[in-house]
């Protein structure tokens, strides 16, 4: 596959929302293509999961740490320095 096909597919693949005509493009994929684009969705399926583990390893951490008197007022993040 060359480069510009391969961008081109990159551009729709991320342009895309849950409207049915953002995803017409796939209806029109070859064999090749359509392998690569259920690897893209696998990937973006993983990077969710991961995301929504570490939210919900931050909202348990806060959720210890709001309930311990001596930092009932503080809200920590990860990477988050703000009180």
């Amino acid at each position: 596959m060359d480069k510009e096909h391969f961008d081109e597919l990159q551009q729709w693949f991320w342009a895309e929302t849950n409207e049915p005509e953002t995803q017409e493009w796939r209806n029109r994929l070859s064999a090749e293509d359509a392998e690569i684009v259920a690897t893209w969705d696998a990937e973006v399926d993983v990077g969710f999961c991961n995301l929504i583990r570490q939210l919900a390893a931050a909202i348990e951490k806060n959720a210890k740490l709001k309930s311990t008197p001596e930092t009932s007022d503080e809200i920590i993040i990860k990477g988050d320095t703000k009180k």
